[in-house]
């Protein structure tokens, strides 16, 4: 019995610290997106700007199993005059790798971002962003990865609106 209530703890525990991390983010993203400004770094400044356009900056992927991985492509195009510096590609949470072109991207060219989110351990609604940072104003981007992961064990499923303490069945 201790056992079981120490893993449902270390559970609860583990799914709510990576959902802080996204809830934080997003509130970030909100903001930023309300004021349509951020800072921009001294090294940004310096370089000339370009204009990076994506083809959807939100990307929702249903319902998944618990377990499976989600891999969605955001492509961009630089609609600016001066080659596009893409500098970092940070996630709001562990579950979700980024990867970005290293080379710059010429006016008028085309890429993408690969977001792989693994939804292993992540029962329930995920909202997950990637953090851009290139030479654009303004200075960052946030791209939105959604969805609903199915738990592959239903005792699982609902552990975040359990009320009151825990039974061993």
């Amino acid at each position: 019995m201790k056992r079981t209530f120490l893993t449902l703890c270390l559970a609860t525990i583990f799914l709510t610290a990576c959902e802080k991390n996204a809830n934080e983010a997003k509130s970030d993203a909100g903001s930023s997106a309300v004021s349509n400004t951020t800072q921009t770094s001294n090294k940004s400044k310096e370089t000339p700007k370009a204009a990076i356009k994506f083809e959807t900056e939100i990307y929702d992927f249903g319902t998944v199993d618990e377990g499976k991985k989600v891999v969605y492509a955001y492509k961009f195009k630089n609609e600016g005059k001066n080659p596009l510096v893409i500098e970092s590609a940070k996630p709001s949470c562990g579950c979700t790798v980024p990867t970005f072109p290293k080379d710059p991207i010429a006016p008028g060219g085309t890429g993408e971002i690969v977001a792989e989110f693994d939804s292993q351990g992540r029962p329930g609604e995920a909202n997950k962003t990637i953090t851009i940072t290139a030479n654009t104003e303004p200075t960052t981007t946030v791209l939105t990865l959604k969805g609903t992961v199915k738990a592959k064990n239903p005792q699982t499923e609902d552990l975040s609106k359990i009320k009151g303490p825990l039974k061993n069945q």
